[in-house]
């Protein structure tokens, strides 16, 4: 079954949201630059991204190294830091926000990355839009020590498609109640035992793989990819309504994705 890039996304200036710029969305930001630069110079400036990055915490001497920052950085909001460094370097006008980004707020944007080391923001940002019609992407990664998933999907129900489920739809219910480790890392060895070097890299590229293919491909086969690079595994789950009756997700009408 295959998506195909919405219609208001064509030929036009993206609006994007990158919520959280630790490990990997210090990846995301400098990556998504990367394609706001080659798809202005393939559509002769008629495509570009336009994106507002949120993030409330400082950089620390344990995020150099692992996280895309420098020395420099250290003690510097990192939004700030790295919307700033990119903006000089890119020649963008992206705007940085030192706080929490407001759920309300995200049916704004075409597409929303979110970032986060925590279940909470990302259960929050579902219920928040579970039930109204919003027509925002959701593009979500999140890692452990070694492995990931990533994955994208309707942040509301969209008004011209049929829904495609998001983070939300899928995992809310086994991941609700779920203890996290919320301790600060004091040390690098700590910061690499809870995320081992490369695998915010890993998340990131994936992540802006499907916003990548949707506006230089012009649609997408799969929604969900899983993978671990202690073992090199790769796995990728279609858009298939059935694949979603394993997460005892039905959607509300049987045709998806015309």
């Amino acid at each position: 079954m295959e998506f195909y890039t919405p219609s208001h996304m064509i030929n036009t200036r993206i609006n994007i949201a990158v919520i959280g710029l630790g490990g990997t969305g210090s990846y995301v930001l400098p990556m998504l630059a990367q394609m706001n630069y080659l798809l202005r110079c393939i559509s002769q400036d008629n495509v570009q991204l336009n994106v507002s990055v949120y993030d409330p915490d400082s950089v620390s001497r344990w995020n150099i190294g692992r996280a895309n920052y420098y020395l420099m950085d250290v003690g510097k909001n990192k939004a700030n830091a790295l919307t700033e460094r990119l903006n000089l370097g890119w020649g963008t006008q992206w705007r940085a926000h030192a706080c929490k980004f407001d759920v309300s707020m995200a049916s704004r944007f075409d597409v929303v990355f979110t970032c986060v080391d925590n279940i909470q923001s990302r259960l929050d940002l579902g219920e928040y839009h579970q039930g109204q019609e919003c027509d925002t992407l959701w593009i979500d990664g999140g890692n452990g020590s070694h492995q990931g998933n990533v994955m994208w999907g309707h942040l509301g129900n969209p008004n011209d498609t049929d829904k495609i489920p998001n983070w939300y739809d899928l995992y809310a219910a086994t991941m609700e109640g779920v203890e996290e480790d919320v301790t600060d890392s004091c040390s690098h060895e700590a910061s690499l035992f809870k995320q081992d070097y490369g695998i915010n890299h890993i998340t990131a590229v994936l992540m802006c793989q499907y916003l990548w293919r949707l506006m230089r491909h012009g649609s997408l086969t799969h929604h969900v990819q899983m993978f671990d690079i202690a073992e090199g595994d790769l796995a990728s789950l279609d858009i298939d309504p059935e694949m979603w009756k394993t997460f005892n997700y039905a959607p509300d009408i049987e045709s998806v994705a015309h």
